[in-house]
């Protein structure tokens, strides 16, 4: 809906940024579900989140210090308004966050912790 309508009438260029914000979550809830999940699966020890250590970041995410970035981002929370979105008529629909929570990222960590652990 908001593509469509962006192409036909919305803003362009500067003014042309469309973000499809339905509430907000903040990344640490969200691992926390994450290592909960995975400890009730037995794919860790812990049922609680911890950090990665600067070896690990480096392992992990160091590539994207190669091209400009920092190993640091995954880490932080970022934050969005849909103004231009919701000028063009979009509603969100699922704007639980609690749902979000029990719902997707448990059923997501689920899913890819299968997908590792097949086979093993």
């Amino acid at each position: 809906m908001v593509y469509a309508t962006a192409l036909k009438s919305g803003p362009h260029g500067h003014s042309g940024n469309y973000l499809a914000v339905a509430g907000e979550y903040q990344l640490l809830e969200a691992t926390r579900y994450i290592a909960k999940t995975m400890h009730r699966h037995g794919w860790t020890e812990s049922s609680e989140p911890d950090t990665f250590t600067e070896d690990e970041l480096t392992k992990y995410y160091g590539a994207i210090e190669k091209i400009g970035g920092t190993k640091y981002y995954s880490g932080t929370n970022s934050r969005g308004v849909s103004a231009n979105a919701e000028r063009l008529g979009w509603k969100p629909k699922h704007t639980n966050v609690s749902r979000f929570y029990e719902d997707y990222v448990v059923s997501e960590t689920e899913r890819i912790g299968r997908e590792f652990t097949a086979g093993k």
